[in-house]
């Protein structure tokens, strides 16, 4: 920066002839200390301090042009005068460069005049093509304007989507995707939305598919059903959480005992469908295979209760008790009670088969 940009004749001349111009290394004690004072994160940085009372005139950070650095400079002598230069400008001329309106904005954000800066920024989108969007300053004015996938701005990237890859990359894509589809989906679960949800669901699952193509359809499905799980299990929409459950809980979290017996607990409590709390006693199962403790144990007894299987119960609920007290943790799902039940369950149906079996007496 310092031997191209800022070498350049008429910009050294300019910065020569109207300030003092310190270079500070951030790294030694003194450059840590002023970078310190002055909050600086990110360099190279440019400070622009009033000598006579010791004040910040205007604070930037990044790898400038020649006509940005320019812009800086007037701003270190008269910020008001270069913004009413700048509207002038923006007012009069009708083909203005990119990175005129990448420091205006920038200016108008650090003024904090945000109507003015959405103006401009509306302008620029106006004015411009899609393919001359899709450069760095485009992409940062598209962050800036769009906050849900419910807008002209979203929807300006679903239809340019494999443009915006080939010119900014898929992580960069997929990252400001998901963080808008995250931003949908709370707002959703907030208002219990179900339609704002699915929307936004479906356009990003649109982004997914475009930046993982090599991703088979069983686990877009199972992407897909994962966050329907979480939504509907967040609004407690039972039979819809135990639906979308029942078809990826396994196999997204098939290595992660805790998770398995937390959804597996939340089907002792709320559903009801036999099928779906077979498809749960999996999950607990896979759980204790793979981290046997009183939780998960009890779990598992308390759903093949719920299904019948009275004798499998028993035995889980008995191996959940002695396991509460070789880990010293309270019995709070009630095994000793359980316990007491299916014994008693399991001791009647045994002596109505017994009598069943029995030869029935003939009355002479």
């Amino acid at each position: 920066m310092e031997n191209i940009i800022l070498a350049e004749p008429e910009l050294k001349e300019y910065y020569k002839k109207f300030f003092v111009c310190l270079k500070v290394n951030c790294d030694d004690d003194n450059g840590v200390s002023f970078c310190g004072t002055y909050k600086v994160g990110d360099t190279p940085a440019y400070i622009f301090i009033n000598p006579k009372n010791e004040t910040v005139i205007y604070q930037d950070a990044g790898l400038f042009e020649k006509a940005t650095m320019m812009r800086l400079a007037k701003i270190g002598r008269d910020f008001g005068a270069l913004m009413v230069e700048m509207f002038g400008k923006f007012e009069s001329e009708k083909k203005l460069s990119d990175d005129f309106f990448a420091d205006y904005v920038r200016f108008l954000e650090y003024r904090q005049e945000r109507s003015l800066k959405m103006k401009v920024i509306r302008r620029y989108f106006e004015e411009r093509t899609p393919a001359q969007i899709a450069n760095k300053v485009g992409w940062s004015f598209l962050k800036e304007m769009c906050n849900s996938t419910d807008d002209k701005y979203f929807e300006l990237l679903l239809n340019n989507l494999r443009l915006f890859i080939e010119k900014l990359g898929v992580s960069e894509v997929k990252e400001y995707a998901v963080k808008i589809f995250q931003l949908d989906k709370e707002k959703a679960i907030l208002a219990d939305d179900d339609i704002l949800f699915r929307k936004a669901l479906d356009l990003y699952m649109r982004v997914v598919s475009a930046t993982e193509p090599e991703l088979s359809e069983k686990n877009k499905k199972l992407i897909e059903n994962g966050f329907k799980t979480e939504y509907y299990l967040r609004v407690k929409d039972w039979p819809q959480y135990a639906r979308y459950g029942s078809q990826c809980i396994g196999d997204l979290y098939g290595n992660n005992p805790r998770l398995l017996y937390e959804h597996a607990l939340n089907f002792v409590f709320h559903v009801s469908e036999p099928t779906y709390l077979e498809i749960a006693e999996s999950w607990a199962a896979q759980s204790i295979l793979l981290s046997p403790h009183y939780e998960n144990t009890a779990v598992y007894a308390m759903l093949l209760q719920k299904t019948n299987e009275n004798e499998k119960a028993l035995k889980m609920a008995e191996k959940a008790l002695s396991l509460s007290k070789e880990e010293g943790v309270f019995d709070k799902f009630k095994m000793g009670e359980l316990y007491e039940l299916l014994k008693s369950l399991v001791n009647r149906k045994k002596s109505e088969d017994q009598e069943h079996l029995m030869p029935k007496k003939v009355k002479k």
